[in-house]
């Protein structure tokens, strides 16, 4: 399903939407389209589009946020393949800067790449894992912290696929806890 619609029909059946991306700036078409459907939006972009506790802690206490989505990121773009960040636990990233380095390390501790699938397939198993983390955090952060938003929350991830000169790109729902998602499909 095209994840601009399903994100856009969230939005008109009244969810406050919460999106953890990619920080990449070839993902802006991407994120400039996400920001058009609302004036409201919890974004959080972060290299390789990791969950981070801190940010559903502000949306749920908050922010009323009760709709979770990440979205990996890939493509070959001018010549290169991304997602960088998940690409950079396929070999040594030592060189990179310090808080980079840190970033990849953060992602690293969560997810070892698999050197049987292509890029392409570690990003979609990263972004699956992201996921299936937001499945666990959520519940448990309702149940213990004050003031959350209760009820029924909706989590989905996606797939952005950047064209060759960034200037386009396709961006799919991969999974959604949503009742009737797979009707919708």
């Amino acid at each position: 399903m095209n994840a601009i619609k399903y994100i856009d029909g969230l939005i008109k059946n009244g969810r406050k939407v919460a999106v953890f991306s990619c920080e990449d700036p070839y993902n802006t078409p991407f994120h400039r389209d996400i920001y058009n459907l609302t004036s409201y939006l919890h974004f959080i972009v972060k290299a390789g589009a990791r969950v981070v506790p801190a940010s559903l802690d502000l949306a749920l206490q908050a922010k009323g946020i009760n709709a979770f989505g990440v979205f990996g990121h890939y493509g070959v773009v001018h010549g290169h393949e991304v997602c960088a960040a998940i690409k950079a636990l396929s070999g040594d990233y030592s060189s990179y800067g310090p808080d980079l380095k840190a970033e990849i390390d953060a992602i690293a501790r969560q997810y070892k790449y698999q050197m049987s699938l292509p890029i392409k397939g570690n990003v979609v198993s990263w972004t699956m894992l992201q996921y299936e983390l937001l499945s666990r955090l959520l519940p448990q952060k309702q149940k213990t912290l004050k003031g959350t938003v209760q009820g029924d929350i909706i989590i989905f991830c996606g797939l952005v696929e950047n064209s060759h000169d960034a200037k386009s790109y396709k961006a799919e729902i991969l999974l959604s806890s949503e009742k009737n998602f797979n009707a919708k499909r």
